[in-house]
């Protein structure tokens, strides 16, 4: 059996992504669920998940833990403490992930063929919205701009095609949870 540094299972999500658990992205659906449920200022979500970390750590015998056997036991915590409307609100999506986009141009788009990398990026932006992501953050923006044009100093073309890919990111994302308070997406 591997022996991971934190003692604690990583989580594997519906589409076979697996990061490290993470007790702030528990706090934030918990307290997401508890807003949802009338308690905008719910204290116990911090508190409750510390007793899932501490039950993984120390009583979880696996280093894996599925998002729906995760999501089964914080339900269960919330019922036994008698917070059945939180329960039922809880949704455990997957958190904040990270996109390149030089490498997504690098990978998808030879130099110069923009419209490749574009449809690459719809069907990135498809997969994340069917993953129920928390919030995406684009980076390299710039480094894939230089990369497509083919050019070597800033200028007009390269900020059109900015705006380009801005615009597409923005408005034809199908991320509409973004735009709700604890959903965000970031272009870097």
């Amino acid at each position: 059996m591997i022996a991971l540094h934190s003692h604690l299972p990583v989580v594997r999500f519906s589409d076979g992504q697996v990061l490290h658990f993470d007790s702030q992205w528990l706090i934030r659906r918990i307290e997401a669920a508890a807003h949802s449920a009338g308690h905008p200022d719910w204290w116990l979500a911090q508190d409750i998940s510390k007793g899932v970390a501490l039950y993984l750590r120390n009583h979880y015998s696996s280093t894996c833990i599925d998002l729906a056997e995760l999501h089964e036991r914080v339900e269960k915590s919330l019922h036994a403490l008698g917070f059945q409307e939180i329960a039922q609100r809880l949704r455990l999506s997957a958190p904040r992930l990270e996109v390149d986009l030089l490498a997504l141009a690098q990978k998808q788009a030879s130099s110069g063929f923009e419209m490749l990398f574009f449809e690459a990026l719809t069907e990135e932006l498809q997969a994340l919205h069917e993953c129920g992501v928390e919030g995406v953050s684009f980076r390299n923006l710039r480094g894939a701009v230089f990369y497509l044009t083919g050019r070597k100093y800033w200028c007009k073309r390269c900020r059109q095609l900015e705006g380009e890919i801005r615009a597409h990111l923005l408005h034809r994302t199908p991320l509409p949870a973004c735009r709700l308070p604890d959903r965000s997406l970031v272009i870097a």
